[in-house]
């Protein structure tokens, strides 16, 4: 019974009960996104000189910030590396006359590239800073409908709010915490996701149990406003704890879970702490669908998320494992725009923590009832060769009927392991985002040095749309994403 307690709790979350598995299983997410970046526009007949700007995620000028077009320093042309005026802007860039990548940098910033671009009017917004230690959010998930002896756990789990730029880039982190707070259950000690917030509850399971941990903590890398939601929701314990007993794993009993509603609030984040209780009754779930899962080869294994269109946020409302080709029953809010998240991953790398494991193939798609969605493929982990600058050799993918190609986008961060040898702690830096269109067969990034100490994590994502276009980076791209296949490597 021991151990069916240590992942009781946490089973909710999809992710195992300690830090190290952040990898393990990325469901979709997923943190502020590169697809906020740019804008461009070709020149005019009156305009004969290119423009370069540079904003942050605030729409404000960057000033200083290094910008440079081309390849290296000098290259395409003298003088090339150009420096920000006080609105943001670059002068004298009339040598710019072939498409070129265009990088920013700045202090406070994460460095940026945009691919293969045209000269024009361009505009790059930066993401801000990593944080060297992440800011923390506190409070706890009220209102919960608690029932001592009801054979059910109530819960509330607090995560970050989906947009649909967050389908470019992943980190589960922000759903699912890959750290864990300690809670004492008679006399075990059950390690539980710190974003889990769990009111005292009593239950039964041949002795009687008090369950509580009512605060929840959540993790952010950077400052500034974050609109947290918390999903209220509850699974039967006995039943829950029988099949831990019986040797299932953890993935396998969250089709067990039922989320129900939540709330939601925005929090400001400006040092190192901050609190905010969360309602968990302000949002009930009570639209019925039924989703459909795809075909899947024999090594994979399929998630389903239903999500509500919320003042143009995404809330989850429900979640499910399934086998291929079957249906299953979900929650939505009514009358509300419904969509599914669908996740294909590898089975032997849905609860690995090696590098790569965060492979995944996912579609943000407006929900139809018992509607196969089409995926694009789980594709192989790309390869870095380092010379002058970093050349990233992608990997090979299949096209998929109906599925057409828009966007490359990719992140290079630092790997930041802490914590004993036995249970490593894992946070990745992000240094420097990359976007382009399409899907080229080859990337190489600028020469432009980068810390070489610290080991480093490259990811890319193959985005795609259901319509054949050429759009521009920025709102075009991230109103036509719909399906990202994504994989890592380490260097």
């Amino acid at each position: 019974m021991k151990k069916a307690f240590l992942c009781l709790v946490s089973l909710f979350v999809i992710a195992g009960c300690s830090r190290d598995e952040k990898t393990n299983q990325q469901l979709i997410n997923i943190t502020e996104s590169v697809s906020k970046i740019s804008s461009w526009q070709p020149l005019t007949a009156e305009e004969s000189i290119p423009t370069v700007q540079v904003l942050n995620q605030m729409n404000q000028p960057v000033p200083n910030a290094k910008v440079l077009i081309g390849s290296a320093e000098g290259s395409p042309f003298k003088n090339n590396l150009f420096v920000t005026d006080k609105n943001g802007y670059i002068t004298n860039a009339a040598a710019w006359t072939t498409v070129e990548h265009v990088t920013a940098d700045a202090v406070g910033y994460v460095r940026q590239t945009l691919l293969n671009q045209q000269p024009g009017q361009l505009i790059l917004k930066l993401s801000p800073a990593y944080l060297a230690a992440q800011a923390t959010i506190s409070g706890q998930v009220t209102q919960l409908p608690i029932v001592d002896k009801d054979k059910f756990i109530d819960f509330g789990l607090v995560m970050a709010a989906m947009t649909r730029s967050d389908l470019l880039n992943f980190d589960l982190a922000n759903i699912i915490s890959p750290i864990s707070d300690v809670m004492k259950v008679a006399s075990y000690t059950i390690p539980v996701p710190t974003n889990v917030s769990l009111p005292k509850q009593k239950e039964s399971y041949i002795i009687g149990l008090t369950i509580e941990k009512p605060d929840y903590r959540f993790f952010t890398p950077t400052t500034g406003t974050r609109r947290l939601f918390a999903a209220a929701g509850r699974f039967p314990f006995k039943t829950v704890v029988d099949e831990l007993r019986a040797g299932k794993p953890f993935y396998d009993v969250i089709n067990y879970f039922d989320l129900r509603g939540g709330g939601i609030r925005d929090v400001t984040v400006s040092n190192q702490t901050a609190t905010m209780d969360i309602p968990g009754n302000e949002l009930n779930f009570t639209q019925p669908v039924s989703i459909a899962s795809p075909n899947l080869n024999a090594d994979e294994v399929f998630v389903a998320l239903t999500a509500s269109e919320v003042s143009g946020y995404l809330i989850p409302t429900g979640l499910k494992k399934m086998a291929a080709n079957t249906t299953a029953n979900l929650n939505v809010l009514d009358n509300k725009l419904a969509f599914t998240v669908n996740v294909i991953k590898k089975q032997n790398e849905f609860m690995a923590s090696t590098p790569g494991a965060d492979r995944l193939s996912a579609a943000l798609l407006p929900y139809q009832a018992n509607v196969k969605p089409n995926m694009l493929p789980l594709v192989s982990d790309p390869t870095i060769t380092s010379t002058s600058g970093y050349v990233i050799t992608m990997p090979a993918i299949s096209a998929v009927s109906g599925i057409y190609q828009l966007a490359v986008s990719a992140v290079i961060s630092d790997i930041q392991i802490s914590g004993p040898a036995d249970k490593p702690v894992t946070d990745l830096i992000r240094k420097w985002e990359i976007l382009g269109t399409q899907w080229p067969a080859q990337i190489e990034l600028p020469n432009w040095p980068m810390d070489t100490t610290a080991k480093k994590r490259f990811e890319i994502n193959y985005v795609g749309g259901l319509k054949p276009q050429s759009i521009n980076l920025g709102n075009e791209l991230i109103d036509a994403a719909t399906h990202v296949t994504h994989s890592s490597a380490d260097f």
